[in-house]
Parts: C-alpha cells; structure tokens; sequence
C-alpha cells in the first residue's frame, strides 16, 4: 500500500510535472505561434514591399529605357544639328570669301570707272576745245566766204560794166563801119 501510495505520489508528482510541462510547452508554443504569426505577417508586408519595389524597379526601368531612347534621339538630333551647322559655316565661309571677291571686283569696277571717267572728261575738254575751233574757223571761213561773194558781186558788176561798154564801143564801131 505504501508502495502504491509512493507509486501513486510519484505519478501525480509526475503528472503535475508534465502538466506543468504542457503548460510551458502551451505557453511556449502560443508565444512561439504568435512571434510566427508577426513573422509572417512581417513576412507579408515585406513581400508586398519587395513586389512594389519590383513594380517600381520595373517602371524605372522602363522610363529609364524610355530616357535612354530620348537621350539618343537628342543625340541624333545634335549631331544633325552640329553637321547642318558644319554646313552653314562652310556656306558662310564660301559667302565671305565670294562677298570678298566681290569686293576686290568692285573696287577694281571703281577704278575702272574713275579712270574711264577721266578718259571722258578729257574728250569732252577736247571736244569742246575742237569745237570751239571748229565754230572760230567756220566764223572764219563764213567771213571769208561773205567777203569772196561781195568781192566776185563788185567783180561781177565791173565785168557787167565793161561788158556793157564793149557792147556799146562795138556798136559804135558797127555803126560807124
């Protein structure tokens, strides 16, 4: 009987033992259940970051494609711009060099005309000179034509006149032979 009461003891001592025990183990494992369910719950939220993150890593990337894409397009853009410019400088350059050609063509046109404007003045002084010459010696010969005129008009009328007396001088003869 003692031995069933220590037997009996022992397995309540036991018992109470493992009841303890499942209360710890109870205890342990609700604390354990909970610090899983915060874990996973944490878990959870760092999912739906890491996926919107993901989200966002692929948005940036396809803007920053899109960027890339932009920044060439500007590139090309430049580069046309820069050759076109190229271009224009070489139209300007070519343009200067004509426009001082053209210079150089006109300041000799100029000279050209100063010197053939000088040629003209001194034929028009010629020509005036010649003129004035030519008028002197027409006045000249007109005088000397006029006095030639009255000069043979006095010859003519003298001629008239001994014309006329041979006329009467061979009548008179007629009339006395």
């Amino acid at each position: 009987n003692d031995e069933q009461i220590a037997e009996i003891t022992q397995l309540k001592d036991e018992l109470k033992r493992l009841q303890d025990e499942n209360a710890k183990l109870k205890e342990d494992y609700s604390s354990t259940k909970w610090e899983l369910e915060a874990e996973k719950e944490k878990t959870d939220k760092n999912e739906n970051k890491i996926k919107e993150m993901q989200e966002k890593l692929e948005s940036l990337e396809g803007e920053l494609a899109k960027k890339t894409k932009e920044i060439e397009d500007k590139d090309n853009k430049i580069k046309g711009l820069e050759k076109a410019l190229d271009e224009k400088d070489t139209k300007i350059k070519d343009l200067e060099s004509k426009r001082k050609e053209t210079e150089k063509t006109k300041s000799e046109c100029c000279k050209k005309i100063g010197e053939l404007q000088k040629a003209i003045d001194s034929l028009k002084e010629s020509y005036e000179n010649t003129k004035k010459e030519l008028e002197e010696k027409i006045k000249e010969l007109e005088e000397k034509q006029k006095a030639y005129e009255e000069e043979i008009k006095k010859l003519k009328e003298e001629l008239d006149k001994k014309i006329e007396e041979a006329k009467k001088l061979i009548e008179e003869a007629n009339k006395k032979a």
